[in-house]
């Protein structure tokens, strides 16, 4: 658990260091995704980041 919060937080943490505009409707979108991440049920860390990542792409 300690694993998947740690790199839960580097991912939204690149995300938004990647867009630099931090708007309140991104910022609710990234803590969102933050907690998806968090309490998905998928318990492969690298599919985990690849299903988000496919989704926050799709997003932007």
């Amino acid at each position: 658990m300690k694993k998947r919060y740690n790199l839960t937080c580097i991912f939204i943490e690149d995300i938004r260091e990647k867009i630099n505009e931090a708007s309140d409707e991104m910022t609710e979108y990234l803590v969102k995704t933050f907690f998806n991440m968090f309490t998905d049920d998928e318990t492969d860390l690298k599919k985990l980041l690849e299903k988000y990542t496919q989704q926050i792409k799709s997003n932007f």
